[in-house]
């Protein structure tokens, strides 16, 4: 069994919210969840960029930063973490 995560992800230069779902083990936490979106892989803008786009957009101006994107991140039913400003 899997726990499904959903993402809610922000542009900040357009406003735009986009959904992603992300598939985690049954046995995932919510702590190792939001590390992934904060300070993990998925902390960054650039693979923020391509779940927003869902890869159809350009990658090649893709800048390392932070602060393009925002995210809500659910789990469970409940918001685990939600960046400043989303």
């Amino acid at each position: 069994m899997a726990v499904e995560v959903i993402v809610r992800i922000k542009e900040v230069s357009s406003g735009e919210v986009r959904e992603t779902f992300r598939t985690y083990p049954d046995d995932a936490r919510a702590q190792t969840v939001k590390f992934h979106w904060t300070d993990g892989n998925y902390g960054c803008d650039c693979n923020r960029h391509i779940f927003f786009h869902k890869s159809d957009a350009d990658d090649s101006d893709i800048v390392c930063s932070k602060g393009r994107y925002l995210v809500r991140v659910e789990m469970n039913g409940e918001v685990i973490f939600e960046d400043i400003g989303f």
